[in-house]
């Protein structure tokens, strides 16, 4: 997935299959937030990782520029 300024985003859920419709265990979709208004890559994983650690879940976030 594609997220802002050319940065690959990808999420791995270490803790069970995730069942939510806007989610894949690969790809997270960025609809639930606009990320233009985010600073690149740490702002970015910084709020996913917020996002999710509020709702008790495990993720691991890796990020990478697009080749």
């Amino acid at each position: 997935m594609y997220g802002p300024y050319g940065t690959t985003v990808s999420i791995r859920f270490l803790r069970g299959v995730e069942k939510l419709k806007n989610f894949s265990s690969i790809s997270f979709l960025l609809s639930t937030f606009d990320a233009n208004f985010l600073d690149v890559d740490e702002a970015l994983k910084g709020h996913l990782m917020g996002y999710y650690s509020k709702q008790n879940r495990l993720i691991d976030v890796s990020m990478s520029e697009m080749i």
